[in-house]
């Protein structure tokens, strides 16, 4: 009982840590252009989804509007420019929403105040048409044999830990990672980021491929996958991971597409000893959360891989 209340304790300081730790990373001033931007993108979202539905309210988000205006303030104040791609995704939502109530016959002094805020400044962005508003999205309609393509991509992805000898075509990559790049993320803003370790650097990932069972000699690359936290609000609490996860999820995927195996390497989600050292040398600033890793490498025509049986349907979905 008394060594069962120990690890209690011990797991209760350590959560406590790692929330000191995220809540210090959500305060520092150091990554304040980080959190203005995520604000401004987080409104800029309001606005589209206002935008999007199938009945828009008129006059609609004027105090969102004028927080994004003042996020904008202190974001310039502290070095942001105007040319910041947030910055252009708020004017050109900003001139659709404008847009939309001129069309519609609708003004106010709120209307009024908000086209006022564009036309003194609008000139200041550069080129940030289709940046943000709305789109028109027509339904597809897939074909079975297009589903079908779709299910063989699904259900032919393996945990791959056999490649070739050699080297990942990088074209190939960047393609992967800017299909993987559309997955959903809360409101936009893509917090998820990549980093690229070649096998000629591998030894900056310290001790992080000891755990591989071996094969970790075998791969081309690894690439690190975090989640940038000083995007998001203090109540907004782990949801990096999430969106980092989706990301992850897609690119294992398109990265199948392209004939390129992957295997998911499992690291602690959680603050590690020698974690800080490790992302001092890669480059991945203190506010980003290492997520996980995915070793890669060229597929063979034939490679064994694990048979992972699947739970059934039943076992996993169930209807409330």
């Amino acid at each position: 009982m008394i060594l069962k209340a120990l690890k209690k304790i011990k797991f209760i300081l350590k959560s406590m840590k790692i929330a000191w730790i995220q809540s210090s990373i959500l305060s520092n001033s150091a990554f304040i252009l980080n959190r203005l931007r995520g604000e401004i993108i987080r409104n800029t979202h309001s606005i589209e989804k206002g935008l999007s539905l199938e009945h828009v309210k008129l006059g609609f988000g004027f105090i969102k509007i004028k927080d994004t205006t003042n996020y904008i303030s202190k974001f310039l104040d502290n070095g942001g420019s105007w040319d910041d791609i947030s910055i252009k995704m708020f004017f050109s939502a900003l001139k659709e929403y404008l847009a939309f109530h001129k069309k519609n016959g609708f003004s106010n002094k709120d209307i009024k105040w908000i086209n006022q805020y564009y036309e003194t400044n609008y000139h200041k962005v550069l080129y940030f048409d289709n940046y943000g508003g709305i789109q028109v999205v027509k339904k597809l309609s897939f074909s079975d044999e297009e589903r079908h393509l779709v299910k063989r991509i699904f259900y032919t992805r393996h945990s791959a830990r056999e490649f070739t000898k050699e080297p990942i075509n990088e074209e190939h990559l960047k393609q992967a990672i800017e299909m993987a790049m559309h997955c959903p993320s809360a409101c936009n803003r893509q917090c998820y980021r990549c980093y690229i370790v070649d096998k000629n650097n591998f030894t900056k990932l310290g001790d992080w491929l000891s755990g591989s069972g071996g094969f970790a000699s075998e791969l081309d690359k690894v690439l690190v996958v975090t989640g940038n936290i000083s995007v998001y609000r203090p109540e907004e609490m782990q949801q990096w991971l999430i969106t980092g996860s989706i990301f992850a999820s897609y690119l294992s995927l398109s990265l199948h597409v392209f004939d390129i195996g992957c295997c998911f390497m499992q690291r602690y989600v959680i603050p590690q000893k020698g974690n800080s050292s490790i992302m001092n040398r890669l480059g991945i600033p203190l506010d980003e959360q290492i997520i996980c890793c995915l070793g890669i490498g060229n597929l063979k025509d034939e490679y064994k891989a694990p048979i992972s049986h699947r739970f059934d349907y039943t076992d996993i979905v169930k209807k409330i």
